[in-house]
């Protein structure tokens, strides 16, 4: 359902208005700063879908090298017998001794484990910090729009800093994080190691964003506790960067007429499927305009179909 809502506000070339919209209404409504974009709202699953697709390119920049490699590491690993536990592709991130079986703690060191986790972790705040400029206009502009509204509301002198964390991180870097193959780093879902790798490295990275130290939650990641500590500051410094600026009027994304046309009837196909797409069409019939937006569609549909038939080139006799 958000899908189709980002995608017919992106094909009518509004869809930085609409996500500017729903996001004004959820401060509007919002009583504490520190539990803005947190919950399962409309407007935070929008601006989910909507920033990984103006900011895919980034997600890869940032994430895609690191996720890849130890998505081969952690395949490496599984083929290695036990007396290649020393090799370099034996590395563990784990932690947790609570979550290993009575064989896998014999071999478990947690000092290198925390180390390779700090490292990996490091890694990936570098590449945040290094692209800060890379990340693109649309999605700045977003954050910028936000922090005003949030510096207009809530007299907190951090309201404006959770809002953009929640917003960058928790909506839209850590959950590539954790599911790398919702927009392509990886071809499928991760095994169920390397699952768990990135979920630590998620933890980590949100309670970074979020100025907490994670042991106070999670006590088995007391050991990476000095790093968090230490990098809290910077992130805070970053967070900043983000939302610097103001933010612009009106601007969207300029829409080429074919791509508006294509998603419009991509649209239209998802409506008139109501066994596949029983929420969406559950949903719009009890709009009373859904009449006229369905035969709205289907003349949409009707001229594009003739225009494509027209291009078609019609064999030259010999």
């Amino acid at each position: 359902m958000v899908k189709c809502f980002v995608h017919l506000a992106y094909s009518n070339g509004c869809c930085s208005s609409f996500v500017k919209f729903l996001m004004e209404k959820e401060v509007e409504t919002c009583q504490l700063s520190s539990l803005l974009f947190r919950g399962d709202s409309l407007a935070s699953a929008v601006f989910s879908y909507y920033s990984r697709m103006v900011a895919c390119h980034y997600l890869f920049k940032v994430l895609a090298r690191t996720i890849q490699e130890l998505d081969f590491v952690s395949k490496e690993a599984q083929k290695q017998t036990k007396q290649a536990n020393t090799s370099l592709f034996a590395v563990q991130l784990e932690v947790d001794p609570g979550r290993l079986s009575n064989e896998e703690r014999e071999d478990f060191d947690i000092d290198i484990n925390a180390a390779s986790l700090v490292l990996t972790c490091q890694k990936v705040y570098s590449a945040i910090a290094k692209n800060i400029d890379s990340i693109p206009i649309e999605l700045k502009d977003l954050l910028s729009f936000v922090s005003q509204l949030v510096e207009k509301k809530f007299a907190a002198p951090d309201a404006t800093r959770v809002a953009v964390s929640n917003l960058f991180f928790l909506r839209f870097l850590c959950p590539t994080i954790v599911c790398p193959s919702i927009c392509g780093i990886l071809p499928e879902p991760p095994d169920k190691n390397l699952q768990r790798q990135l979920m630590l490295i998620c933890k980590v990275i949100q309670a970074i964003a979020s100025g907490t130290i994670p042991g106070t939650r999670e006590s088995y990641l007391d050991t990476i506790t000095p790093w968090v500590a230490k990098t809290i500051p910077k992130m805070q410094a970053l967070l900043s960067k983000l939302h610097a600026g103001r933010a612009s009027q009106g601007r969207e994304i300029q829409i080429p007429e074919p791509v508006r046309i294509n998603n419009l009837v991509w649209i239209l196909n998802r409506i008139k499927d109501p066994a596949k797409y029983s929420s969406l069409h559950k949903l719009l019939s009890e709009c009373e305009d859904l009449s006229e937006l369905l035969i709205a569609l289907e003349a949409i549909q009707t001229a594009y179909s003739k225009k494509t038939r027209q291009k078609v080139p019609k064999d030259r006799k010999a």
